[in-house]
């Protein structure tokens, strides 16, 4: 079972870091942390559509070949304003070339959606539907998200809810029972 994490946030040590690292606890999943990198967002130039490839070069060219290999793709993100950060959005934005070019992705893809938030942010239906339409372009679908959205009154690690979710989650993943 392959297994990464895609880490939108861009503080180091915040709650979403702290969030991932209870989620890999056990899986060692690498984790690709998108705000340090270079990707800059699809420009709908049509080059993936004519040429099979994207034609933007920056970082996100080296993880094409880990997307289209993995089973299981975590994505993490704080919200703002209910939604994934830009950054998370620019690496979305690259699955482009999947859709044009869908024999890149042999198997489908399980997704499980990270979240951490506070103030007004409960709901998390608007990243979740960012996310599916995303997945649609790499065979994937989301299979369950965890959000902690108390981050402005307690940090992720005093959740016992949160730890619980997570360990029915990982449970599902490491005896394969997630469908």
């Amino acid at each position: 079972m392959n297994i990464i994490i895609v880490n939108g946030s861009p503080k180091r040590g915040g709650q979403c870091e702290k969030l991932i690292k209870m989620f890999n606890e056990g899986i060692n999943a690498e984790i690709i942390d998108v705000f340090f990198e270079n990707i800059s967002p699809c420009t709908d130039c049509g080059g993936c559509r004519d040429s099979g490839k994207c034609v933007i070069e920056d970082d996100m060219t080296k993880h094409y070949g880990e997307i289209a290999e993995m089973d299981i793709i975590v994505f993490a993100s704080p919200l703002y304003f209910s939604s994934l950060t830009g950054i998370m959005m620019n690496f979305l934005s690259r699955f482009q070339v999947f859709f044009y070019n869908g024999e890149l992705i042999k198997k489908e893809k399980r997704a499980i959606l990270l979240l951490t938030g506070g103030g007004t942010t409960k709901k998390t239906d608007i990243s979740e539907r960012q996310l599916k339409i995303a997945l649609t372009a790499i065979k994937g679908k989301l299979m369950d998200t965890i959000a902690f959205t108390e981050t402005d009154r307690k940090s992720v690690e005093e959740s016992q809810g949160t730890k619980e979710k997570i360990d029915r989650v990982k449970a599902k993943l490491i005896y394969n029972k997630i469908s």
